[in-house]
C-alpha cells in the first residue's frame, strides 16, 4: 500500500506544473516534433541510385569536390563513354594537384563496372577486377564531366582543371 501510494504522489508532484496553458503549449510543442520527423504524405525522395557520382581529385589535405550527375548528364555520359574507342595509355598520376574525375555508381552508364578515372587524354575502367582503358581523344570526357558539375561545384577547382586541359590538349 505503501508503495502505490508513494507512486502516486511522485507522478503528481513531477507533473503538476503541466497545466492550464503550458498543458496546451507542451502538447502543441510535441505533437510538432512528431510532425517534423515523419516525412510528409506524399513527399518526393529522390532516388540517385541510378545516377553517377563524380569526384575532382584535386586538393590534398582537404575534400575534394564531388556532385551527382542529373539525368540528362547521366545519359549524355553513357553516350559519351560508348563512342570511345578502346586503348589509350595510362598515365602516371601526380602525387599533388589536379589527379582527373573519378565516376562511381555506373550502373546505368558503363554496366559491369565500378569505377572510372578520367584523366588526361585516357578513361581506365575498373570492371569486375578487369581493366578496360579507352580513350579520351581531345579530352572531350574531361572537359564535359568539368562542366556538368564542377562549375557549379567549386569554381577554384573547376580554374584548375581548365588551366590542366589548356596546357595539356
Amino acid at each position: 500500500m505503501m508503495r502505490r501510494q508513494l507512486a502516486t504522489g511522485f507522478v503528481r508532484r513531477s507533473w503538476a506544473w503541466l497545466r492550464g496553458p503550458r498543458a496546451a503549449v507542451a502538447i502543441t510543442l510535441l505533437a510538432a516534433a512528431s510532425i517534423a520527423a515523419q516525412p510528409a504524405c506524399g513527399a518526393f525522395v529522390t532516388d540517385y541510385s541510378d545516377r553517377a557520382y563524380v569526384q575532382a581529385e584535386v586538393y590534398s589535405g582537404r575534400g575534394n569536390p564531388a556532385w551527382i550527375l542529373d539525368k540528362g548528364d547521366n545519359g549524355r555520359l553513357r553516350t559519351r563513354l560508348a563512342a570511345l574507342p578502346a586503348g589509350g595509355t595510362a598515365v602516371e598520376l601526380p602525387g599533388l594537384g589536379y589527379r582527373g574525375f573519378v565516376v562511381q555508381n555506373l550502373v546505368k552508364v558503363y554496366p559491369g563496372c565500378e569505377e572510372l578515372r578520367v584523366y588526361r587524354g585516357t578513361v581506365v575502367a575498373s570492371c569486375g577486377g578487369a581493366i578496360r582503358t579507352l580513350a579520351d581523344a581531345g579530352r572531350q570526357l574531361e572537359r564535359f564531366l568539368a562542366e556538368a558539375g564542377l562549375k557549379e561545384a567549386d569554381r577554384a577547382a573547376y580554374q584548375l582543371v581548365l588551366q590542366d586541359l589548356a596546357a595539356a590538349p
